[in-house]
């Protein structure tokens, strides 16, 4: 968690440390990560399978962790059931977030990471319910997934010292996608149209 922290939210050791909130008990959420330079909340759920790509990660452990994303922009009444049972550091860390999000308009992302697999359609369903979750900046929460591949393609970049991505952003496209492929390199390009005020918005969060 640690390194996924520094790897993909290019935290400090420090601050992906402090980012833990508890030993246990944590309700899908292994790890929140506050980046007030980003104006971002990261919640972060992690499973770590002995072998890449083999498990297979269950609905429900998806899903809870877009459900803590509800909670943290629901009622006071909804926030306090939810976090009551949860150790101290837990519940600090939460409550740190959800002022993040209800009083400075900090945007939303859920992670998870996992060395196992996901499907696709369960991917998808996590990302339509993630943007029900509305904050006061434009849109809503995103939902970000992880795989056994994906972690893999993550390490390779850090071993060779890449910076970390971009947090990931939903841009609308308007029309049809065009695809190419250079068959002697493997490269492929993508080429869409998106409105003026998209790429605004991607410059203001990124």
């Amino acid at each position: 968690l640690v390194w996924f922290l520094q790897a993909y939210g290019g935290a400090e050791e420090a601050d992906a440390i402090k980012a833990l909130p508890g030993r246990g008990g944590d309700k899908g959420t292994d790890a929140v990560l506050i980046d007030d330079s980003l104006q971002m909340v990261f919640i972060v759920q992690a499973k770590y399978r002995k072998s890449i790509m083999q498990k297979t990660e269950t609905r429900n452990d998806v899903m809870d962790l877009v459900r803590v994303g509800g909670v943290l922009r629901g009622s006071s009444r909804d926030f306090v059931d939810f976090s009551e049972t949860l150790e101290r550091g837990s519940q600090e860390r939460l409550r740190e977030a959800r002022g993040r999000l209800l009083r400075r308009g900090y945007r939303l992302q859920l992670c998870f990471a996992t060395t196992g697999r996901c499907s696709k359609p369960l991917e998808n369903e996590a990302r339509r319910e993630a943007r029900k979750i509305k904050l006061r900046v434009d849109g809503g929460a995103t939902f970000v997934l992880f795989d056994g591949d994906r972690i893999i393609g993550l390490l390779q970049e850090y071993l060779d010292g890449a910076a970390p991505p971009v947090p990931s952003v939903d841009i609308h496209m308007d029309g049809d996608l065009i695809k190419r492929e250079d068959t002697a390199t493997g490269i492929q390009l993508r080429v869409f149209w998106v409105k003026g005020s998209e790429i605004t918005k991607l410059y203001e969060r990124s």
